[in-house]
């Protein structure tokens, strides 16, 4: 497409030129003005979260809190099509609406408002929502608060483009396709986050705690593959070598390594989960332990693995999706970091954003962000390979999970082993 004609669509795509082109067609169509009430009285409610897998589960207090304080509205939630196996059998929510987002493109504002008014069309505009909810704090890559726009809502909420300087500058006028917005600019947990925003649209929450919904088939498979050894050890710890990116991987050789004293030093049995193996070589530890390993890698669903997480003791792995559905299911966790200690908080690789939430939990970060990484205090800035969480050794790893089995109580089941004998 010529470049002038990209810029004129990219123009028209802007939230000040939608506005101006779409307001007096929802006057018309009765979606603006009229009776004043309140946000909170609203009986057809949206919400829009097409986030990744981490982002949607710590969005599920969100969701049951929202229905908690509107048991009689009809509730529809849009999210990620790859996602949908994840809430499909979630009990709050009356509608449930796959949207993708996976198709990243170098003109992207325009794409996603076209996209989204489409979808809008053939989806939202015959529900006639009172109100929808955008619960997300920071920068919208993927141009949501158009398609919150475009669903028709009487009312509109969300978190306004000023609570980040990034957010500011990428997300410049997309208040204006709100009704209301919550200019708050503490970095908090996205739980707290989503939760407040539930509170400025005027309704309670009492519980922050996650939820994961499965099926009894479900529960019921993950004991029969966990069944997979006469040993008297039934106890497990999930592992997970794998990540979204690059950088956010742990040397591959370092997890080998970490495998073969786990099955040395704990009572336990170990599940490999994840998409891919990342070059991982499992081969050999198979050939050495072949009974104490179980690579469950790229053969579950997203639920599948949660009911197999919900019945180990730990989650031992990298911060990514599996890593926030053991958090849902109860699970402590010691997760490897990419995200430096020293770096900001905003960023949405912090653990003061998207750590572990409401259990026992161990982080591990590489103190200082490597080279160019250091240039600025976002952390890691490296996609196509392991950079900063390189600097994380061995040995803290181990001492971070040997420190956790001490502290949980005798019920997890998980005991070091001390010269070949269990400690007492």
């Amino acid at each position: 497409m010529p470049a002038f004609l990209v810029d004129r669509l990219e123009r028209l795509c802007l939230p000040a030129s939608i506005t101006k082109l779409f307001e007096p067609l929802f006057w018309l169509m009765g979606r603006r003005g009229g009776q004043s009430y309140k946000v909170s009285a609203a009986k057809r409610i949206l919400i829009v979260m097409p986030d990744r897998m981490g982002d949607l589960i710590l969005a599920s207090s969100f969701i049951r809190e929202l229905r908690v304080a509107k048991p009689d509205a009809f509730i529809c939630l849009i999210v990620e099509s790859s996602l949908i196996n994840l809430v499909e059998h979630c009990p709050y929510i009356d509608l449930l609406l796959g949207y993708d987002t996976n198709n990243w493109q170098v003109y992207w504002r325009s794409r996603y408002c076209l996209n989204s008014f489409i979808f809008s069309l053939k989806h939202l505009w015959q529900q006639k929502f009172d109100l929808a909810i955008l619960p997300h704090w920071g920068t919208d890559h993927y141009y949501c608060g158009a398609l919150v726009y475009f669903s028709g809502a009487r009312w509109r909420i969300g978190y306004s483009e000023a609570v980040t300087k990034e957010k500011s500058e990428l997300n410049s006028n997309y208040d204006l396709l709100y009704s209301r917005v919550l200019d708050d600019k503490t970095a908090r947990h996205e739980v707290v986050n989503n939760l407040n925003l539930l509170r400025f649209a005027g309704m309670e929450s009492r519980d922050d705690s996650l939820e994961l919904w499965l099926t009894e088939a479900e529960t019921d498979k993950a004991a029969q593959v966990l069944n997979f050894d006469n040993d008297k050890c039934h106890h497990f710890i999930a592992l997970c070598p794998t990540a979204s990116h690059r950088r956010k991987v742990w040397p591959e050789e370092r997890f080998a390594q970490l495998i073969d004293w786990m099955l040395g030093s704990i009572d336990c049995h170990i599940v490999l989960l994840g998409s891919q193996h990342n070059g991982l070589s499992l081969q050999s530890i198979r050939q050495k332990y072949p009974s104490g390993v179980l690579d469950l890698t790229e053969k579950t669903t997203v639920r599948e693995a949660a009911a197999i997480l919900a019945r180990c003791s730990m989650y031992v792995g990298l911060d990514t999706g599996p890593m926030h559905l053991a958090v849902a299911s109860k699970v402590p966790v010691v997760s490897i970091s990419c995200h430096p200690s020293s770096a900001n908080d905003i960023n949405p690789m912090s653990f003061r954003r998207f750590g572990p939430w409401g259990v026992p939990s161990r982080i591990i970060q590489p103190e200082f962000a490597l080279d160019e990484c250091a240039e600025t205090d976002d952390g890691c800035q490296r996609r196509d390979e392991s950079h900063c969480i390189a600097q994380i050794g061995i040995e803290r790893v181990k001492e971070a999970i040997k420190e956790l089995i001490r502290v949980l109580p005798d019920e997890n089941g998980l005991q070091l082993k001390k010269e070949g004998f269990v400690i007492e």
